[in-house]
């Protein structure tokens, strides 16, 4: 059951890719990847007018109390002897803190329920790519119970026994893994619940280093930009690939789960992306992540403010689900998510990333925010943009036109001059409703 978190995807939108190819000279060496091909006197335009538009507009200002105050108890799963290698847990301490608080949180409560107690598995008449069978899980419209409110806290508890955490140098920052293991797990450590198999949980090595580098002991020197985003992406993976050893440690040594079950009207078989959609309301990312401060291009998407200096590139937002990107990089690197293929067919090869401002980030890591009975982790769709992409999910920059706005955006939207989503005079400084 490979199970394997959005891998990030080319942008071919920074830098301008070159109109004038360089002489190429002999070597011996490997043939390095071919680049994408320069944009069309078109895709320029709109790539221009990306640059110009209100989607790439300089973030507000950091409130002082950003990084929060999170002081919650940490899930056992998370305990530091799960993760050997990290020297200094604290650099981790307040993602593994929000990871928590996700895991918890009670819109979640009806999808880990199926997961423990879902009885036979729903053989579908479609199969995989590789001819394998689909399932889904049976749907359980019953109240939740204080009952089964205590197998949930229950199982978690026994789910530290059945994962540990490793860096993976080969991961880039914005890409996680749960890999399952077929090894038994003692006796003495299982339960009347989760009777599976482990699994690895690997995540990036070289989102550690930043996130270590960009923790310095001096709050004046501390990169808080930076660290907000990065935080918060990293507990989003952590929250998304505990979910996938949940299933491991609950299923995994049955036969039939080469592939992970649909939830009930799931358009995907992928429980990690399943919890984002439902605490979100999307898939969240850090668009251009990968770009350098010293790209050509990226002078257009790092962090910029007078009154803070930060090493953050890429903009954070949140991909509608299902994203077709996502879905379509996953397949072609034949990663573990699975859909219909009614489903599939319908997917349209163009997405809108919604910008999520940091400041609004930071209320995940306030003791406040959590106090709350229902906490609304929904983020907020404030501008966005649409990006297509090619059968293997690269992206590139595009335009809604006005007969899709409908399609890609709420009530109360339009298309900007500079072919961002943006909202009409009489909703600004209103919530959107989200669709």
């Amino acid at each position: 059951m490979p199970c394997t978190r959005h891998r990030k995807t080319s942008d071919r939108t920074l830098p301008y890719p070159s109109s004038k190819p360089k002489a190429e000279k002999p070597t011996t060496k490997k043939p390095k990847a071919k680049s994408p091909p320069a944009p069309t006197p078109e895709q320029r335009k709109i790539i221009d007018a990306l640059y110009q538009s209100e989607f790439v507009a300089r973030e507000g200002p950091l409130s002082p109390s950003a990084l929060g105050d999170l002081s919650n108890d940490i899930l056992p799963i998370f305990d530091a002897a799960n993760f050997p290698k990290v020297k200094n847990y604290r650099v981790i301490e307040p993602s593994v803190r929000l990871a928590s608080h996700l895991l918890k949180h009670p819109s979640l409560r009806h999808m880990f329920r199926t997961i423990l107690k879902h009885g036979r598995f729903i053989p579908l008449k479609e199969k995989d790519s590789q001819k394998k069978p689909l399932y889904a899980y049976p749907n359980n419209t019953r109240k939740m119970t204080d009952a089964d409110i205590q197998l949930i806290d229950k199982s978690f508890e026994e789910l530290a026994d059945f994962v540990t955490f490793r860096s993976n140098e080969d991961h880039t920052p914005a890409n996680a893994s749960t890999v399952p293991l077929t090894e038994k797990v003692k006796p003495d450590h299982r339960s009347k619940t989760l009777r599976g198999h482990r699994s690895r949980i690997e995540y990036s090595r070289e989102l550690l280093k930043t996130l270590t580098q960009a923790s310095k002991p001096s709050a004046r020197k501390q990169d808080r930009p930076l660290l907000l985003a990065w935080r918060f992406i990293f507990a989003v993976q952590l929250a998304h690939e505990v979910c996938h050893a949940l299933v491991c440690a609950k299923d995994g040594h049955k036969s039939e789960l080469d592939t992970e079950p649909f939830f009930p009207k799931a358009t995907t078989a992928e429980v990690g992306f399943t919890m984002e959609e439902t605490l979100f309301g999307g898939s969240p990312s850090l668009l251009w992540a990968e770009e350098k401060p010293t790209t050509a291009g990226a002078v257009k998407v790092y962090y910029k403010r007078k009154d803070e200096s930060s090493d953050l590139v890429g903009i954070s937002v949140v991909w509608p689900w299902p994203c077709t990107s996502i879905v379509r990089d996953y397949q072609a690197k034949d990663c573990g998510l699975w859909m219909r293929k009614a489903d599939m067919d319908a997917l349209v090869p163009k997405d809108v990333a919604w910008r999520v401002p940091l400041d609004e980030l930071s209320k995940f890591f306030e003791t406040e925010f959590w106090a709350q009975k229902n906490p609304p982790t929904r983020l907020g769709r404030t501008v966005g943009f649409a990006f297509s992409c090619d059968e293997k999910g690269n992206r590139t920059a595009d335009e809604v036109t006005k007969r899709e706005l409908r399609s890609f955006a709420p009530r109360g939207y339009t298309v900007s001059q500079h072919k961002a989503l943006v909202k009409t005079k009489s909703l600004r400084g209103k919530s959107a409703r989200v669709v």
